[in-house]
């Protein structure tokens, strides 16, 4: 699927305990995508939720799952997002059809990968250390740089804390 860079401008990650007032309040603020993580939850309760965020979400962003092809498929979501250890990309392809994924890469070497074997779009980070991923190196701003002059496709830059913020914003 051919997606434009600008529809990554704002992409949301939900935390593993999200609420829909939260979701709702990202959409209204401008954000075009939004992510499901909820790493923590069993399969009913992705689902549940899956399907609610799903109706939230529908004519106004594009709702993509984390990690859950699954899910994704049962809840018809516009895509999933995949890391370097889940399902591999053809075979996510295969139940997904035309839907969007994404894949995770730290490195120019991942990114390449993930665009020849059909990635959509890559999540690169995380940029500065983050609470809900231990044992993380931060991607350095070269090293993004390196990954999005090698491919085509969108590349969004994941992994803020609080304390970073301002930065983002200058």
């Amino acid at each position: 699927m051919k997606l434009s860079k600008e529809l990554f401008c704002v992409y949301s990650v939900t935390d593993n305990n999200p609420t829909l007032e939260s979701i709702k309040n990202a959409i209204e603020g401008g954000v075009k995508i939004i992510q499901l993580r909820m790493k923590n939850a069993d399969e009913k309760g992705f689902l549940d939720m899956a399907q609610k965020v799903k109706k939230i979400c529908e004519n106004k962003a594009l709702f993509i799952i984390n990690d859950n092809v699954e899910i994704a498929k049962l809840v018809d979501a516009d895509g999933v997002h995949l890391g370097q250890e889940d399902i591999d990309i053809k075979d996510a392809r295969k139940m997904l059809k035309d839907k969007i994924i994404g894949i995770s890469a730290h490195n120019k070497e991942e990114a390449i990968k993930a665009e020849k074997a059909g990635a959509d779009y890559l999540g690169c980070g995380a940029m500065f250390a983050t609470d809900t991923k231990k044992n993380v190196t931060a991607l350095s701003v070269s090293g993004l740089k390196e990954i999005c002059d090698s491919v085509k496709i969108p590349v969004v830059a994941i992994g803020r804390s609080e304390e970073h913020t301002s930065e983002l914003q200058s």
